[in-house]
C-alpha cells in the first residue's frame, strides 16, 4: 500500500509504502521514501520519477514492520511516439531490499511483475496528471 505522507511541492512528496513479507521473513516491509518528478528538459530526454528513503519523525519504525531502505531508485519515461513508451526501471538499495529483487530476478515469485502491472495502473490511472509526453500511455 501506499499512503501520501507530505506533499513538499508540485513535484516531490514523501510517501509510506508497505510491502508483504518475502525470502522467509514473518513481518511485512515498509518504506519511507521522497519520490521526485522531473519533466523533460528538451526533445527525446526522459521524465523521470526519482525515490530515495528518508527519515521523518512522525515515521518511526514499529514492531510490526521490517523497516527497508532505498538509496536510490526510481524511474524513467521516453516517449516513443504516440502508441509507445519506454520505462526503464533503476535501483540501488540496501541488502534488506535483496530478496525482493533476487526472488524476482530468479523467476522464483510473480511479485515483480505484480509491482510492475501496479505501476501501470498507477500511471493509467493518473496519466491526467503527468507530463503531456506520457498522456499517451
Amino acid at each position: 500500500s501506499v499512503e501520501l505522507v507530505q506533499q513538499v511541492d508540485e513535484d516531490d512528496a514523501i510517501y509510506h509504502v508497505t510491502s508483504p513479507a518475502l525470502g522467509g521473513h514473518t513481518k511485512p516491509q515498509d518504506f519511507v521514501i521522497l519520490a521526485s518528478r522531473r519533466k523533460p528538459c528538451d526533445n527525446g530526454d526522459p521524465y523521470v520519477i526519482a525515490l530515495r528513503s528518508v527519515t521523518l519523525p512522525t515515521h518511526q519504525e514499529t514492531p510490526e514492520y521490517r523497516r527497508g531502505e532505498t538509496l536510490c531508485s526510481g524511474f524513467c519515461f521516453w516517449r516513443e511516439g504516440d502508441q509507445l513508451t519506454k520505462v526503464s526501471y533503476y535501483n540501488q538499495a540496501t541488502p534488506g531490499v535483496l530478496n525482493y529483487v533476487t526472488t524476482n530476478v530468479a523467476g522464483l515469485s510473480s511479485e515483480f511483475y505484480t509491482t510492475f502491472k501496479a505501476c501501470e495502473q498507477f500511471l493509467l490511472d493518473n496519466r491526467n496528471d503527468l507530463a503531456p509526453s506520457l498522456q499517451t500511455l
